[in-house]
């Protein structure tokens, strides 16, 4: 808030400010540039928290998402599996408005695909096959305190097209 109040010093142009002496006038927009930067220079501080605080969120809602449903396009493949990690990888920012972030995050989700029984793998009749699959998925982020607290997950699509190539 020091910083906005700094800046509003310098926006209100009154009397005294007329007839100044040209010292002290480059003395005052040195001051109102490095306002200006600690204020550009703020923003971008706050963008970074805020854009890492998100990221934790997207990643906690994901496994949220995958402890909570089985992840059908794995299911078609295998007849087990274990998800051994769930990553996002690019987060693109879909729309924005007054009440919510419309974001798709695309990601890779790492597993295990199991086949057959846990004694049919100790005799060599079953397997287990590491992979790994992009992921998409699209998610609104509601403006309530504290930010990151309401994700909503629109859509979560595993991307299996290479394990049939």
């Amino acid at each position: 808030m020091a910083i906005i109040s700094q800046l509003s010093n310098y926006t209100h142009i009154e009397q005294t400010t007329f007839n100044t002496d040209e010292a002290e006038v480059e003395k005052v927009a040195t001051e109102c540039l490095d306002s200006t930067l600690a204020f550009v220079n703020k923003i971008s501080e706050l963008r970074e928290f805020v854009a890492e605080k998100l990221l934790g969120d997207i990643s906690d809602k994901l496994m949220e998402r995958i402890n909570s449903e089985s992840v059908v396009e794995l299911m078609e493949i295998s007849t087990h599996q274990f998800i051994e990690d769930i990553t996002p990888e690019t987060v693109s920012v879909l729309s924005i408005n007054a009440s919510s972030l419309e974001m798709k995050v695309i990601g890779t989700i790492d597993a295990q695909l199991i086949y057959g029984s846990g004694s049919d793998r100790r005799k060599g009749d079953g397997a287990e096959i590491p992979v790994s699959f992009p992921i998409t998925s699209d998610m609104e982020v509601l403006f309530k305190q504290p930010l990151g607290s309401q994700i909503n997950l629109d859509s979560f699509v595993v991307d299996i097209s290479s394990w049939y190539e």
